[in-house]
């Protein structure tokens, strides 16, 4: 009765689809890996997870994982890190091509996002907390106890270019924390001396010093050393394609290169990252233009009239890549921005909402207002439906 429910929605909206599409037993979708899409189902605050196999239409091994808001769990384009239900213990799954490998973390208390092939976690052996790298095939190398790392690793990102920035608990009673950074094998690289953690972007890692009692920003090296001195009053973005985002006191920003010099002064009020030489970049309300590294006007982007700021980062990111991005026009329409070559291209859908493209996929979401029943699954490029979702309400 469920599945005819669908079939007659999908009519009354008129949407293209095929009788052969698969009906998934879920109420969202969480992310999508070529061959595999995690699903969940949400009980009251309980979120439960589950890898749906495309090719051989059903669940994987029948695992569930709890992903709920209080439960800790990771999840990225790359790998999962959750709690298997059936033994409460902690799993990486890891996604090559069409294939899945599954790690169990056996006594893991806390952890930080897998990244570059590791993760660094917590554990209780002989009622001390034990800090430890973890590969992606489960080898352990156990930190120095002289670390003292604390026992919640939420707040770290893990590894990026072959260092750690890691905390470390400063003894002396009144001071805060440092930070420092160590390497793979878990060899103390670069002294913990800074008050903010940051990770190593093309080479450089953001961080402040206090100079002639101002906090200032700039870049250091891996040594440690300073390579860009500390002279912006505005903690910079990471560097990406060889810039850094930089803010001036009253919210202007600009781009400097790697040497720290400004290539394109703060003039704007908002930006995104250069990606393929290009950034979209906003004067005002509803002025948005494409531009080049040397602050050429590439494009003007007259079709946007109101945007979601963290669209500007999130389109640029895409840039070139499979399928673009899409943004609403305005929260009343079904009008999206799909970036294209030398722009943005302006679209009609019949979608209430749609995701991101992976892997030739998109999430989609159909809400006819007549009969206020809504449908989500995933599509293909032209729009029809490969997956659609059975809530456990619907």
């Amino acid at each position: 009765m469920k599945i005819n429910r669908i079939f007659l929605l999908l009519l009354a909206t008129q949407t293209t689809f095929s009788f052969s599409q698969s009906i998934i037993k879920a109420d969202r979708i969480e992310n999508i890996y070529s061959r595999y899409i995690l699903v969940s189902t949400s009980q009251g605050h309980k979120k439960t997870a589950s890898l749906y196999d495309t090719k051989d239409l059903c669940l994987v091994d029948n695992k569930s994982y709890d992903i709920s808001i209080s439960s800790r769990h990771y999840i990225s384009d790359q790998a999962i890190i959750a709690k298997n239900l059936s033994n409460q213990q902690f799993e990486l799954i890891r996604f090559k091509k069409d294939t899945l490998v599954t790690t169990a973390l056996n006594s893991i208390k806390d952890f930080t996002p897998y990244s570059e092939g590791l993760l660094i976690a917590t554990r209780y052996k002989d009622q001390k907390i034990e800090h430890l790298i973890i590969d992606s095939i489960g080898n352990e190398q156990v930190l120095s106890p002289d670390f003292d790392l604390p026992e919640v690793l939420t707040k770290f990102s893990g590894f990026s270019e072959g260092l750690a920035c890691i905390p470390f608990k400063n003894r002396t009673p009144g001071k805060s924390i440092t930070y420092g950074y160590i390497d793979a094998e878990g060899n103390l690289i670069i002294e913990p001396v800074f008050k903010n953690s940051s990770d190593f972007k093309e080479g450089l890692s953001k961080h402040s010093s206090m100079i002639n009692n101002r906090l200032l920003w700039g870049f250091i090296d891996k040594t440690g050393k300073w390579a860009i001195p500390p002279t912006f009053s505005k903690e910079p973005s990471s560097y990406a394609s060889g810039y850094s985002i930089i803010t001036t006191n009253n919210g202007k920003k600009g781009f400097i290169n790697k040497s720290g010099k400004i290539i394109i002064e703060a003039q704007y009020a908002h930006v995104s990252k250069f990606y393929s030489g290009k950034s979209i970049v906003s004067t005002g309300i509803s002025t948005y233009k494409l531009i080049d590294t040397l602050n050429n006007a590439i494009k003007d982007l007259h079709e946007i009239r109101s945007i979601p700021f963290d669209f500007i980062d999130c389109a640029s990111k895409q840039y070139h890549t499979e399928g673009g991005v899409v943004c609403r026009a305005n929260s009343s329409s079904n009008y999206y921005y799909t970036l294209v070559k030398d722009g943005l291209k302006l679209a009609n859908t019949s979608f209430s909402d749609l995701g991101l493209w992976k892997h030739g996929m998109r999430t989609a979401r159909l809400y006819d207002k007549e009969i206020k029943e809504s449908i989500s699954g995933i599509i293909d490029a032209e729009g029809k439906w490969l997956y659609v979702l059975e809530p456990s309400e619907f």
